[in-house]
Order: C-alpha cells, then structure tokens, then sequence
C-alpha cells in the first residue's frame, strides 16, 4: 500500500475514532437528558413503590407530584390538547368552556400485577361545571420510580362503580377487564340512587385502555 493510501486510511481510521469518544463522553449523555426530558413529560418521578395500593389514600401520595389529565375535557394551550391538574385532599379545579369543573379521586378499584409494574385503575368523578357528574375509570401504569396516567373511560353519568376485574388468560399484553356497575333505568332522575346491574368489558393493551 502507497503511503499516500496509508495515511487516508489512518486520518479515516483516526476520524471514526474521535467521532466514536465524542458520542460516548459528549453526545451521548445529552441525548440520554433529552430522552429523559421526554420521558417526564409523560411520566413523573415519585418515591419507589414495593407493591399495590390499599387505598385512595396511599394512592394520592404517590400522586403527590403527578399531572392528572381531566379525562372529556380540552384546552387548547396544551401541546396535547388536554388539561391537567394536581389533586390536593383527592381533588381539583379546572377550567373548560368558560365554566369551573371539578375532577376528584374517588377510589382505588383493582390493580395488576406483572414482573416490573403495575396496571392501577382507579375511578375519577368529573362535573364539568354543569353540575352533572360523569364516573370515569382511569389507568395509571406504575414501575419501581415512576407513575403516569396512560388512559380513561366513561362509564356512565352518576353511576355506582362496584368493582373491576382483570381477566388474563395466560398472556401479559393485552388483556380483558371487567367493569360491574349500577345504573338507573331509562327515564330514571339522577336522584334516585343507582340499583341496576351492568357489565362492561374493555381491554387494556401496553398498559392503555382500549374504548369497548
């Protein structure tokens, strides 16, 4: 080989090299920040978690620092659309349409477990400012470090939810989860209480709810 070819190779050689030292020590970690940033926006950091929650109440000090998404309402200064809150005594505020809501807590209704994280559903209520309130279940997937809302549903106005049900059959992802709640008949007021039984199924695939 000509020295000319040598030393084309060797810069050739030399330029991979640096480029290589320059990905791992410079690029690297600031790509890792900025995937770290994205992830955040999604999912917020919270104390590591053994295993499922008991109660509403363990479950909002988890939520502590975490953006709750109103499900069914819109704003239009967020990048996704959506508006998000924080509960404080297992409630918040918000406004939509010129008119103040409210979304509360309500209750844990199940988890599921896997090897790493947990599938929570718990039930959030919302009125939104029309006095009527609409009962939502809502996922949150949960890891060793971190919390994020991934998805809700409807189930009813003024609805009673009794309980849900995981159904897995011998797979992770996706699968079942039965919904038992009351409602009132046809024509029934909102004041009277909830006495009908109904059962919804919707499935849950990498930890979102898919609409039934």
């Amino acid at each position: 080989m000509k020295k000319q070819n040598k030393l084309v190779v060797f810069a050739l050689l030399l330029g991979i090299g640096l480029f290589m030292l320059l990905h791992i020590y410079y690029l690297g970690p600031i790509l890792k920040k900025r995937a770290e940033a994205v992830r955040e926006s999604f999912s917020q950091p919270i104390t590591p978690i053994a295993g499922p929650f008991e109660d509403a109440t363990s479950f909002l000090t988890a939520l502590a620092n975490v953006d709750i998404i109103v499900p069914g309402a819109a704003s239009a200064d967020d990048p996704e659309g959506a508006i998000r809150v924080k509960l404080e005594n297992s409630r918040a505020q918000f406004k939509a349409n010129d008119k103040t809501g409210t979304v509360r807590l309500a209750k844990v209704l199940g988890t599921k477990s896997f090897d790493n994280y947990y599938d929570i559903f718990c039930e959030l209520v919302v009125d939104y400012g029309d006095g009527q309130e609409v009962n939502f279940v809502s996922v949150f997937a949960l890891d060793a470090y971190n919390i994020t809302q991934t998805s809700s549903v409807s189930i009813g106005n003024s609805v009673e939810i009794d309980s849900v049900v995981p159904q897995v059959k011998g797979r992770v992802s996706p699968y079942d989860v039965e919904v038992i709640y009351f409602d009132r008949a046809p024509g029934e007021p909102l004041a009277s209480a909830p006495t009908l039984k109904h059962e919804l199924t919707f499935t849950v695939r990498s930890h979102k709810i898919i609409e039934p």
